[in-house]
C-alpha cells in the first residue's frame, strides 16, 4: 500500500506493509513524521485521514480520546492502512536519506534494571552495528511471548 502525506512542506509518499503503522512506514522510508511516545499516549503524531481506510489500532488510546474521529482524526502510530491513504499532517515535515536514514536493527536484551516503579533501563546488543554507534529516541518493539508486542521508548541507548 502506498501512503501519500500532505504537509505544509510539501508532499511525501511511501510504502507500507500490511500489518505495519503509518508512523513506522513513514519513519522506515526517511520520512520525519512527528512522535515522541510511538505508544498512543501522546497524540504528537496526530493526522487527519483524508482518503483510504486504516485499522484505528487501539481504540482506547488516551490521546485518540482527545481528537476529532468525526473528522477523521488518527494516530499514525496506531493506524494500520488497509488500503492506500491519504493523511494530513500539520507538523514541519522532512525526507532523509543516506546514513542519517533511521534504519530498523534486530538485538539481544542483556539486562534490565528498574530506575523508578514506572521506568526501565536495557541494555541491547544489536544484531549489527549502528553508523553512529549511538540511538537518540529509539523505539523498541518487545516480544512477551504471548504475541504482543508492547512499544517502548527510551530517550538514550548505546549500542553495547
Amino acid at each position: 500500500m502506498t501512503v501519500t502525506v500532505q504537509t505544509p512542506e510539501g508532499v511525501f509518499e511511501f510504502p507500507c506493509a500490511n500489518g505495519e503503522t503509518l508512523l513506522h512506514a513513514g519513519l522506515k522510508a526517511g520520512v520525519s513524521l512527528p512522535h515522541e511516545c510511538a505508544t498512543g499516549t501522546c497524540g504528537t503524531c496526530r493526522a487527519r485521514l483524508r482518503t483510504g481506510h486504516v485499522d484505528i489500532g487501539w481504540e482506547d488510546s488516551p490521546a485518540l480520546a482527545k481528537l476529532k474521529r468525526d473528522k477523521g482524526d488518527i494516530l499514525l502510530c496506531q493506524a494500520r492502512a488497509k488500503s492506500d491513504c491519504l493523511v494530513r499532517v500539520p507538523a514541519k515535515v522532512t525526507r532523509t536519506v543516506g546514513e542519517d536514514a533511521p534504519a530498523n536493527f534486530k538485538g539481544t536484551l542483556n539486562k534490565s534494571r528498574l530506575l523508578t516503579h514506572d521506568v526501565i533501563e536495557f541494555t541491547i546488543s544489536l544484531s549489527k552495528p549502528s553508523h553512529t554507534g549511538n540511538f537518540t529516541s529509539p523505539s523498541i518493539a518487545l516480544n512477551n511471548g504471548r504475541g504482543n508486542a508492547p512499544r517502548a521508548n527510551h530517550p538514550t541507548s548505546s549500542n553495547s
